[in-house]
Formats: C-alpha cells, sequence, structure tokens
C-alpha cells in the first residue's frame, strides 16, 4: 500500500527533489569565478526543461490514484490532466520568458527555480482536497511570487511591487484563515467531501439559525480569497500596480498559469458547498469585474496596464459561468480559461519580443500604445499576430474568443438570467473600443515614414522558435473557432471526473 501510495505521488516527490539538487548544483559549480554568467542562462534553461519533460512522462504513466496524510491531498484522473495542462502552459510560459531573461538583468539561477517552485505548488494546489492543504500550499506559491515580483533589486518600481503583494497578500491570508476556523467551528472539518456531506445529509442548519450565519461568514471570506487570487472585482486593487512595477517575465508567470489552479479549487469549492447565497456574490463579483475592467481599461495609455486590465473583464467572464453550478457552466468556463490563457500569452509574448528588440536599438522604460503606430508599416508579421490576438480577446468572429464569449452567454440565458447575459453583452461589446483603437493605431494612422519615429523599431528576421510557437498559437485561435468539439468534450470530460459521486448527485 505505501508503494502505491508513494507512486500516486511520484511527481510531487520527484519535483521537490529536483529542486533541491538545482539548487545544491547551481550554487556548487554555476557559481563557480572562473565560469561566465550567461553560462546561467544557457544551463539553467536546459535543465528546467529537461525537468518539465520528465515530469509530463511520469503523469503519463502513472496509473496509480490514492490519498495522503487523511485525504489532506488526493491524486486521482482529473488531477493529472490538470496537471498535465499546467505543464504545457509552464512549457510555453517558459520559452515565452526565455526571450528576455537576460535583457530585464535576472539572469540569476535563483529566478528559474522559483518558477519551478511555484509550479511544484500548484501541484499541491491541484491535488488538495483539504483548507489547511491548500492554503499551505498557495502560501508557498505566493511566497515565490512575492520574490518574483520584487526580483529586480535595482528598480523602486519592482521592490514596491513586491511589498504591495506581500502586504496585500498576507492580509487576504489571514482572511483565508479566519473563514476557515469560522467553518470549521460550525462543521467540525475543513475536508471538502466531508464538508458537503454534511451540507447535504445532515441538515444541521435547520435548528440554527446562528450556525448558518457564521457557515455562510466563513464560506463567503474564503470566497473573497480565492478571488482575490483570480484579481476578480472588487478584489483587484493591487494587480494594476503590482503587475506594472514587477518584471515582465514576472508578470506573465503570476497573471496566467496560477490561475488554472485557482479555478479547479473555486469549482471544487463550490460544488462542495452549494447555496444560492454564494451563487449571488460570484454572478455579482463576475459582473462588476467585467464592468470595472472594461472602464478602467479605457483610459490606459500603457499597453501593460490595458491588458492587466482586460484580464480582470476576462474574469468576470468565467466566475459568471462558475456560478451558474452546473456542469455546464463549469466546463463553458473551463473551456473559456484555456482560450483565454492562450491568447493572453500571444500577446505577452508579442510584447516581449518588442521590449527585446527595441534593446539592441534604444532602451525604453514603458511601453505606450503610441509606440505602437504605423506597426503595419514595418512589419506585417507581427501586425497580423497582434490583431488576431485583439480581436480573439475582444470575441470577434471567426476566432475562437467569439465561441467561448457564446458559450458562456447562452449558458447564463439558459440558467434564466436574461438581464444578466445582456449586461455581459453590452460591456462585452464595449470592451472591443480598445481593442479596436490599438488595430488601428497599428493598421490606419498616418504614414509618418518622412518625420522623425519616436519609437524606431528594429525587428530581428531570424528565424527561431519564437516565431514557431506564435503561429503555433494564432494556428490554434483560428482552427479551435471551426473545430472545438475536441476542447469541449475534453473540458466535459475532466469535470465528470473531478467532482465526487455525491457531488454529482447533488448537481445532476
Amino acid at each position: 500500500m505505501d508503494n502505491l501510495l508513494f507512486k500516486s505521488f511520484c511527481l510531487e516527490t520527484f519535483l521537490s527533489f529536483s529542486i533541491l539538487f538545482l539548487l545544491i548544483y547551481n550554487v556548487v559549480f554555476l557559481m563557480k569565478k572562473e565560469n561566465n554568467v550567461p553560462l546561467i542562462d544557457s544551463e539553467l534553461i536546459s535543465q528546467i526543461s529537461f525537468i518539465l519533460i520528465a515530469c509530463t512522462l511520469i503523469l503519463l504513466n502513472t496509473n496509480f490514484y490514492g490519498s495522503l496524510s487523511n485525504n489532506l491531498f488526493f491524486n486521482d484522473l482529473s488531477t493529472i490532466y490538470i496537471k498535465i495542462i499546467v505543464l504545457i502552459f509552464s512549457w510555453i510560459v517558459l520559452y515565452i520568458i526565455k526571450q528576455s531573461y537576460i535583457y530585464q538583468k535576472l539572469n540569476h539561477f535563483e529566478y528559474l527555480i522559483l518558477f519551478i517552485f511555484s509550479i511544484l505548488s500548484l501541484f499541491l494546489m491541484i491535488s488538495s482536497r483539504d483548507l489547511i492543504s491548500f492554503y499551505l500550499s498557495m502560501e508557498m506559491q505566493s511566497l515565490c511570487f512575492y520574490i518574483l515580483s520584487a526580483f529586480k533589486k535595482n528598480s523602486t518600481f519592482s521592490v514596491e511591487s513586491g511589498l504591495k503583494y506581500f502586504i496585500m497578500g498576507s492580509v487576504v491570508s489571514g482572511i483565508f484563515l479566519f473563514g476557515s476556523s469560522l467553518l470549521y467551528g460550525t462543521m467540525g472539518t475543513l475536508s471538502l467531501p466531508y464538508i458537503h456531506l454534511i451540507i447535504s445529509d445532515c441538515g444541521i442548519f435547520l435548528y440554527s439559525n446562528e450556525l448558518y450565519i457564521i457557515y455562510i461568514l466563513g464560506c463567503l471570506f474564503i470566497l473573497s480569497t480565492l478571488l482575490f487570487k483570480l484579481t476578480c472585482a472588487p478584489f483587484h486593487i493591487w494587480a494594476p500596480d503590482v503587475y506594472e512595477g514587477a518584471p515582465i517575465t514576472s508578470t506573465i508567470i503570476i497573471s496566467t498559469i496560477p490561475k488554472i489552479g485557482i479555478i479547479y479549487f473555486l469549482i471544487r469549492w463550490f460544488s462542495s458547498t452549494p447555496d444560492m447565497i454564494f451563487s449571488i456574490f460570484l454572478i455579482c463579483c463576475g459582473m462588476f469585474s467585467n464592468f470595472i475592467g472594461t472602464l478602467y481599461a479605457f483610459g490606459q495609455k500603457r499597453i501593460k496596464r490595458l491588458i492587466i486590465y482586460s484580464s480582470i473583464g476576462q474574469i468576470g467572464f468565467i466566475i459568471c459561468s462558475i456560478s451558474i453550478n452546473n456542469y455546464e457552466g463549469y466546463f463553458f468556463g473551463w473551456f473559456y480559461l484555456i482560450i483565454y490563457l492562450l491568447t493572453s500569452l500571444l500577446l505577452w509574448g508579442h510584447i516581449i519580443s518588442f521590449y527585446l528588440f527595441q534593446s539592441k536599438f534604444n532602451s525604453i522604460k514603458s511601453l505606450h500604445l503610441s509606440h505602437f503606430t504605423n506597426l503595419f508599416y514595418y512589419n506585417k508579421y507581427w501586425s497580423f499576430n497582434l490583431l488576431i490576438a485583439l480581436l480573439s480577446l475582444g470575441g470577434i468572429p471567426p476566432l475562437v474568443g467569439f465561441l467561448s464569449k457564446f458559450f458562456i452567454l447562452f449558458e447564463v440565458i439558459k440558467y434564466g438570467a436574461v438581464k444578466i447575459a445582456i449586461f455581459l453583452i453590452i460591456t462585452s461589446s464595449v470592451s472591443v473600443y480598445y481593442y479596436i483603437r490599438l488595430i488601428k493605431l497599428m493598421y490606419f494612422e498616418p504614414n509618418v515614414k518622412d518625420t522623425l519615429q519616436i519609437f524606431p523599431v528594429y525587428f530581428d528576421n531570424k528565424l527561431n522558435y519564437c516565431y514557431l510557437l506564435y503561429s503555433l498559437l494564432i494556428v490554434l485561435i483560428i482552427m479551435l473557432f471551426f473545430y472545438p468539439l475536441l476542447l469541449l468534450l475534453s473540458s466535459e470530460y475532466l469535470f465528470l471526473l473531478s467532482i465526487d459521486t455525491h457531488i454529482n448527485s447533488y448537481i445532476l
């Protein structure tokens, strides 16, 4: 039995020892004076790539499922699929941030080790079936992100970003623990399956309104923490300043991959504690997030803050889908998340490439919308890629971003919330404006060929892996509009597996 249990958690064990080995090896060998500093970049990227390949092979050959430490952690078929998705996006993120790793003066081996350490904590979050195990995993990941945000020690903005994130994250951690203590006081357990069993079978709140109020407050505190991690309004206040001040590679890591684990746990948590109050709370937060993201994106002049506020609005759609609390809402929300992450990584990758290209000509501290003026004149390939990414985020057919929004709106209308669907349609239509504004700057601004360029554009026409990666993402965004069935069926199958039998009976 112990052997089977070890095989079930072989991935986490391997990744833990790999991180320890990387730390020892890099300190002993790579930091020797006779070795040149750029060696860190090529060597460490190879090490991380090997570890990600090994993790993928371990997951593909894992056929044993089980629990650890009295159901604190649990591995099943659904967690394996989610971890494979995390590894795929980790691959994409690794090779996107690699190109500006040295440019931002982040060429220290600790940076990528913190990145791989955050992936380990994300794996533990995905396997968590208990609030305590989830909290410890979440805090382990948050500590990595605090350091990544403040990694540029010579930058005031980066240090301020890490400090803000640390303070806000500490407050929210206290809120999560307080909510968990309230829940333990009413339930006597923090295990998600046991909580659902008590709520659905025992009816302990029928004779005590006080217990029910404490239970509601505890759950709302926990939901607020999860929404904070997802940068969903009104818990988004920290995100624009933190993401803007952090190095762009850190912003990409923090704003993309963790959403997979948080959304997955949010669905598990919400399906374990079904209540109409929570549905109303989530759908209000989703609508408000969609509205705030659209409203504040209008006045942005920097491309980085525009993407950040756009992501706040996009998260609102996912939260509205989850708030319906049925299978269709879950896997349509998951479908939307996958499409959003693909498109977002395509956009972030191009922004990093712009910074990298300009470093060969002149140094820029912040990329403004005006810098994209007349981009089509200089490089048609890059302007076309940005066009596809922006139109997909705006939900314009025939791109898969339209399809993902359509499915969620259809499910909201089917749920009976027609007014909410109309609100989402209006805000989504308005949000197209700031995407089209950037497209207008790239394609339709007057030609300034004969005048001095504020932002001379330098493009490296040398073929490399980034062009192949971006081309693949473009093909996926276009082809998934015409052939979305495989991804839809995979999302449905995933959440049929992820929810326990006693929770299935409640939802169905």
